[in-house]
């Protein structure tokens, strides 16, 4: 599968994030200035044609934590959404359905979590109908009736997430 190429717009939005994060790591505005010039030191030395910017935010990440010496800037915010994710969840899982689609659309509704975005919009998101484009959750459910002692890796890459993939899991364990 072809990697997804940096794009020149890439570049602003690297810039926000290393915003956002020296402004979620200190309040000390000289440290906040240091650890913003030396991020954006990183940006410009790593950003070229056949870069990724995931691993270009990893690098700048590295830099802020060890400027500001805080571990994890995102954590309060980390903490924040999952509460909101939690109380989100509680609240449409009685609603949406216990079919393994519908539990699966409901895991894709948890995917609506992003540190971009607002906690109003975040919320509106994760509240929003989700509707499958494609689906071979008929082939799926063929092939773990056939191998029901097979191995299942999910992986959430939002705190919140668990609680909308945890029905999902749990159907699935249902089925085997």
């Amino acid at each position: 599968m072809p990697r997804m190429s940096i794009q020149p717009e890439c570049r602003p939005c690297l810039e926000k994030l290393i915003d956002l994060t020296v402004g979620l790591a200190t309040t000390d505005p000289v440290l906040g200035a240091e650890a913003r010039q030396q991020a954006r030191a990183v940006l410009a030395a790593e950003f070229s044609p056949t870069a990724i910017s995931a691993c270009i935010a990893n690098k700048f990440h590295r830099t802020i934590k060890k400027v500001t010496g805080n571990p994890d800037p995102f954590r309060r915010r980390k903490r924040l959404e999952t509460e909101m994710a939690q109380t989100i969840a509680a609240q449409l899982l009685p609603g949406w359905g216990t079919t393994l689609e519908a539990r699966l659309a409901l895991a894709a509704a948890g995917n609506a979590l992003d540190f971009f975005r607002s906690s109003e919009e975040i919320a509106r998101n994760m509240r929003a109908q989700v509707s499958l484009c494609s689906s071979a959750v008929q082939l799926w459910q063929h092939q773990l009736a056939a191998n029901p002692a097979g191995l299942l890796l999910v992986l959430a890459d939002n705190a919140g997430e668990q609680f909308f993939d945890l029905p999902l899991l749990q159907s699935l364990r249902d089925l085997g």
